[in-house]
């Protein structure tokens, strides 16, 4: 079963959190800073851990470079 979740991170964030929904997307705070994957690695783990997944469950399917993600 698959299920696309639109996303607005915001890297560099004190701690991870979900900031609650912008309109369609989700936000979510991460850590991590937008350098080399990191913030976006950080966010599947994170989204992972919430929903109670394992990590390879979540994967990012668009937008590696922007905050709008999906």
């Amino acid at each position: 079963m698959n299920c696309r979740l639109a996303i607005k991170a915001i890297p560099n964030a004190p701690r991870n959190a979900v900031a609650g929904w912008l309109g369609d997307a989700l936000k979510v705070k991460v850590h991590a800073p937008a350098l080399e994957g990191r913030a976006n690695e950080e966010l599947c783990e994170f989204l992972a851990e919430i929903l109670g997944l394992p990590k390879r469950a979540v994967t990012l399917v668009q937008g590696e470079k922007s905050r709008q993600k999906l």
